[in-house]
């Protein structure tokens, strides 16, 4: 599948208003190509393949979630474009936690200074992912200073934001370990002379104030948005709660611009073992302000949004699914019941949710009730819920069908793998029956069939069947 290209689809649902929703892997399809039409043809084929026709997709297709790839999300020609022109009623909406990557990315393009951290850091993780022996004089040194080493790797790259946090965590984790090993590394007689000086710069650019303050100021910011993203990668967060977690990130990192973060507080305690030195020649400090200004800046400009910039839908989506929460109607709103009639009507438009009048009346029950009789604005909720805020679990289908796709099983379909990809993410768990699949599994290999480790000859070993194991099956 290295080589192949392929479309992996979930689909969201709910049975019934009291249901909780089930998101769950409908297929795994191959590409004959990437374009927009063709990607289009392969998922209403599949949508139709598993029972979903053009009739039940017109009442019941309530909102398609995608990356924000020009594939996905061309105003001219992408797949949104292709699907709201055939079904002009579903919702198009950009993965959050995606828009908040593309955020980030953003921000580092106008603070020209991260370019500087994240080489450094991008050195450090090919060091000793490249070199045994780096690392492993780098573990024989944090196990002399008692310290528990953590894996380095890349900053800002395709995996999610939280990835980057781990990283530079461990550069935080593993300081002391990593200055030693410089240290010891820049006088190794059996080093040559370039690998020496190599790491006499190394050495130099981690003991500089500018770089251990610009580490500082990232895992502040970085730990504020892992917390984020990590939010919306959830497969229960709406709407609402998306919202409320990104307004709370903006907010949190706007104070960071004027008080020092947990980790810059830690700073000077952290590091007093060592002899910092400011002003070092070729580091350019990162300017904390400017930088978590950019990130507010362009998280402000990309999370509160549907699909393409659509800001004016998503407020007013936000606005009226406020109202369904009792905590924030004022007493004005419970002297007027019919407070919320626009807000239902709009929301019934949005879903297509049938009699508008009733539903209306329901939310109006459910107001003199004061926000107990929840069952009243049932079919709203659940409708609500139904919403795919982000296509994280797509990624994590991808990393499970990595898992499966091994090197013994290189010559795989892709129908197999998605079979085996909806087995694992979709059925219960192994120990639930994995008795009787044991017993199957034996019965297979002793038919003369091949297990999933067998090596690459194809030849059969055919088993002589005796009377007693013929009765045993």
């Amino acid at each position: 599948l290295s080589v192949k290209s392929t479309l992996i689809i979930y689909i969201r649902y709910a049975f019934s208003a009291d249901a909780e929703p089930v998101t769950m892997l409908l297929d795994l399809v191959e590409l004959e190509s990437k374009t927009a039409q063709s990607i289009y043809d392969v998922l209403i084929s599949v949508l139709s393949k598993h029972g979903l026709t053009a009739e039940v997709l017109a009442r019941r297709w309530l909102c398609l979630t995608t990356d924000g790839c020009s594939t996905m999300l061309g105003k001219k020609g992408g797949l949104h474009t292709l699907v709201k022109s055939k079904y002009p009623n579903v919702l198009s909406w950009h993965c959050a936690a995606h828009r908040l990557e593309l955020g980030v990315a953003d921000a580092l393009k106008s603070v020209n200074a991260t370019n500087h951290f994240k080489s450094f850091i991008d050195e450090l993780h090919k060091l000793y992912s490249m070199s045994p022996k780096n690392q492993a004089e780098l573990e024989k040194v944090s196990g002399k200073l008692g310290e528990e080493l953590a894996k380095i790797g890349r900053v800002f790259t395709v995996r999610w934001v939280a990835s980057s946090y781990r990283a530079v965590h461990a550069v935080w984790k593993s300081y002391d370990a990593l200055a030693e090993h410089f240290l010891l590394a820049s006088a190794d007689q059996k080093r040559s002379s370039s690998e020496r000086e190599k790491f006499k710069g190394l050495l130099k650019h981690l003991l500089s104030v500018d770089f251990v303050y610009g580490m500082c100021v990232m895992l502040d910011t970085l730990s504020e948005l892992s917390t984020l993203s990590l939010d919306l990668q959830s497969n229960s967060i709406s709407i609402t709660e998306a919202n409320t977690k990104m307004k709370l990130a903006c907010r949190s990192l706007t104070s960071l611009k004027t008080k020092p973060g947990p980790f810059e507080q830690k700073m000077e305690s952290k590091f007093s073992n060592h002899a910092l030195k400011a002003h070092v020649k070729g580091i350019t400090p990162i300017p904390k302000s400017q930088f978590i200004q950019a990130i507010v800046d362009s998280l402000n400009s990309r999370m509160f949004s549907a699909a393409n910039s659509d800001s004016l839908f998503y407020n007013q989506l936000v606005s009226a699914l406020t109202i369904l929460n009792p905590s924030t109607w004022s007493p004005a709103n419970l002297d007027d019941i019919t407070f919320g009639d626009k807000s239902i009507s709009f929301l019934c438009e949005t879903f297509r949710l049938g009699d508008k009048t009733a539903l209306v009346g329901k939310f109006r029950e459910f107001v003199d009730s004061g926000g107990r009789r929840v069952d009243l604005v049932g079919a709203i909720t659940s409708a609500v819920s139904v919403i795919a805020v982000s296509s994280a679990e797509c990624e994590r289908g991808f990393r499970a069908m990595n898992g499966i796709m091994t090197k013994y099983r290189a010559s795989m379909k892709t129908e197999t793998l998605s079979s085996l990809l909806f087995i694992q993410t979709a059925c219960p768990p192994q120990e639930l029956y994995a008795p009787v699949a044991q017993e199957h599994a034996k019965i297979w290999i002793r038919t003369g069939r091949n297990s999933a480790i067998e090596s690459s000859s194809m030849a059969k070993q055919k088993h002589d069947w005796s009377k007693d194991e013929k009765k045993g099956l």
